[in-house]
């Protein structure tokens, strides 16, 4: 289960990065900096808020585990 999680992410990480040089090209001057701004919060703000919002409802409810 823990390797085809690891292979899920690898793959949306990949899938989610074509994305993203496919939107940078595809763009002109002022909206390119819109869609790197969107992304960088789809893809690095936005996870890292989840996982800190979880380890901190973790750390209130202990017997969760």
């Amino acid at each position: 289960m823990k390797t085809e999680k690891i292979a899920i992410i690898i793959a949306d990480a990949s899938a989610g990065f074509v994305v993203f040089l496919m939107g940078l090209q595809m763009l002109t001057f002022p909206f390119d900096i819109i869609w790197v701004a969107f992304n960088l919060m789809l893809w690095i703000a936005l996870p890292i808020l989840i996982l800190w919002s979880k380890n901190k409802e973790d750390a209130k409810n202990p017997l969760l585990e």
